[in-house]
């Protein structure tokens, strides 16, 4: 019997053994192979997706960067022009603009400023009107947001060509260093012997509505780059300038299919404690596409980078679509991932199945032994005589 006892001390740790942890651990262990199969060939999918949407978004900045250096060769053409001339009439400026502006949408004004003194004030403003420009004086804006005529000061730096002329009429006789934007370009350029951009475009005053930046290249008289801050600025003739519309240069860079793959914004780093988004504005911002970056399991497929306009950056964001985020192959990592918690659950289930089946059969080998126990137990008897 004390045999027979302590194999039913044993039946009941093997019991508790294969009821209840046995299952336990092949349903744990059955998980644990899924979701590392499921992790692996998500992270595939995420990796793929991301690879693709950034082959998209490199592509398109290569297009964008291409955009904006073609548009700054447009500005060194002009400037070129104007080294290579003792002297540019109005009507010259005028026919050389023409074309670069038909070829290059992107450039919203093209200006000539030219260094002016006090004593020759006057003489410049009234050379201008008898070229045709009525009214023509050099102006700034007052506190009052007006544009009135500017005040005494020993030098300026007024726009005297810009075209397109008609739409830039105001332009005219702008006084540059009225600004303390631009005259902070001033110094710089004079220092660094380079064009530069500032962030603004020459009198918005909000009511256009433009989001730009201009670019300025000194134009100097025979001046050569080994000599001197001070030499330079004797040497300044004037600055040539460009604006520039970022909407016009983003959008012709964008193709149609690139409209619904990736949604971009675009921030001006410069200048600025906080970055200023520049691109979308107005009502290209009312249509962009609010999404989230995060896919499926956290993934980031954003794609950012910062590029150089002059000596101004910008920061590009990419964000994919939901087309782009619904043109993806079906993932692969959700079916595995419902293929193996049905197949750990049939696991469980086939070894909760044999553990019972092997508990009765253990069971019944357990009574027998039990049963011969108590035969082994019982005395011998003696035969009866009949």
């Amino acid at each position: 019997m004390a045999a027979t006892d302590d194999k039913e001390i044993q039946s009941a740790g093997f019991r508790f053994f294969t009821i209840r942890i046995a299952p336990v651990l092949a349903l744990g262990l059955g998980l644990l192979l899924t979701g590392l199969v499921y992790k692996h060939v998500d992270d595939s999918d995420q990796k793929q997706a991301k690879a693709e949407f950034r082959i998209i978004t490199t592509d398109h900045l290569h297009t964008l960067k291409s955009s904006i250096q073609a548009n700054l060769q447009a500005l060194e053409t002009v400037g070129a022009f104007f080294n290579s001339s003792d002297s540019v009439y109005r009507s010259e400026f005028k026919s050389f603009v023409e074309p670069l502006l038909a070829h290059h949408p992107e450039i919203n004004t093209v200006c000539w400023a030219p260094l002016l003194r006090e004593q020759n004030r006057n003489q410049s403003e009234t050379a201008a009107r008898i070229e045709g420009i009525s009214g023509f004086e050099i102006t700034e804006i007052n506190n009052d947001g007006r544009l009135v005529r500017a005040g005494k000061r020993e030098e300026y730096f007024p726009i005297y060509y810009a075209e397109p002329q008609i739409e830039n009429a105001e332009l005219l006789g702008y006084d540059l260093t009225s600004d303390s934007s631009f005259l902070d370009a001033v110094e710089w350029l004079n220092d660094l012997w380079m064009m530069t951009a500032v962030d603004k475009v020459p009198l918005d005053r909000g009511a256009k509505g433009l989001t730009g930046f201009t670019i300025f290249q000194p134009i100097y008289d025979t001046c050569q780059e080994t000599r001197s801050i001070q030499d330079r600025i004797n040497c300044l003739k004037g600055f040539v300038s460009v604006t520039y519309s970022i909407d016009k240069i983003v959008k012709t860079s964008l193709t149609g299919e690139d409209k619904t793959q990736f949604d971009l914004q675009i921030f001006d780093l410069s200048g600025s404690a906080q970055a200023r988004q520049v691109y979308p504005t107005g009502d290209s911002k009312a249509g962009f596409s609010e999404i989230h970056s995060i896919w499926q399991n956290g993934a980031e497929i954003d794609f950012n980078e910062v590029f150089t306009v002059a000596d101004r950056m910008f920061l590009a964001k990419y964000r994919p679509t939901p087309d782009f985020l619904a043109g993806q192959p079906a993932s692969k990592a959700h079916l595995i991932l419902l293929i193996g918690i049905i197949t750990s659950l049939l696991i469980c289930g086939l070894v909760l199945f044999v553990t019972l089946q092997s508990m009765k059969y253990r069971r019944d080998y357990l009574n027998l032994l039990k049963k011969a126990d108590e035969v082994k137990a019982t005395p011998d008897r003696q035969p009866v005589d009949v």
